[in-house]
């Protein structure tokens, strides 16, 4: 009986530890702004979007909002590229200036959550709502992945309960090489 414990119990320790090594692989360097607009013809995303205040906004390190315009407020980034590391724990996200100098450093928690799943990160989410004769229930799942050419990947799928076929949006992220470290005086 405790060799059959033992041997469970190593097979769950030992199958816990590749899925964490594995999203290291997503670890380097990209550009904060995807290239162009999505398939399904969205703006392009931002890694800074990843990334929400306590008190719900944006970090005005990272992004402000300038005057409305005919298509809303427009919104600046500050941030060129972003490094991904994966602590074991959380995925943080560091923040840098066309300079290559650091802005400011996050664990990525928005819209949800990231989750180290194999070699790619994750969130879900499952929600109802509106009112009346007019509910539906969505699902959401996001997952960032790094592609054959080092890019990262970032591709969302909402199943809407009212519509015959999910949606689906691709942002892909370049990878940069990593900023060098300010020379210290």
């Amino acid at each position: 009986m405790q060799r059959a414990l033992a041997a469970i119990a190593w097979l769950l320790f030992s199958a816990a530890a590749p899925a964490g090594e594995g999203c290291n692989s997503l670890d380097g360097t990209y550009r904060n702004a995807s290239d162009g607009k999505s398939k399904d013809g969205k703006d392009n995303a931002h890694l800074d979007d990843f990334v929400r205040m306590p008190r719900g906004g944006y970090d005005e390190k990272l992004v402000v909002f300038g005057p409305m315009g005919n298509r809303g407020a427009q919104k600046k980034h500050f941030a060129s590229t972003a490094t991904i590391a994966f602590d074991g724990k959380v995925l943080q996200l560091e923040y840098h200036d066309a300079a290559g100098k650091p802005i400011v450093r996050y664990p990525a928690d928005y819209p949800y959550a990231w989750t180290c799943k194999g070699s790619q990160f994750e969130w879900e989410y499952e929600g109802v709502t509106g009112m009346g004769n007019d509910i539906r229930e969505t699902r959401s799942r996001g997952v960032l992945a790094r592609d054959a050419s080092g890019d990262l990947l970032m591709v969302e799928e909402v199943h809407d309960s009212r519509k015959p076929a999910p949606s689906r949006t691709e942002q892909r992220f370049r990878a940069v090489p990593a900023p060098s470290a300010p020379a210290s005086k």
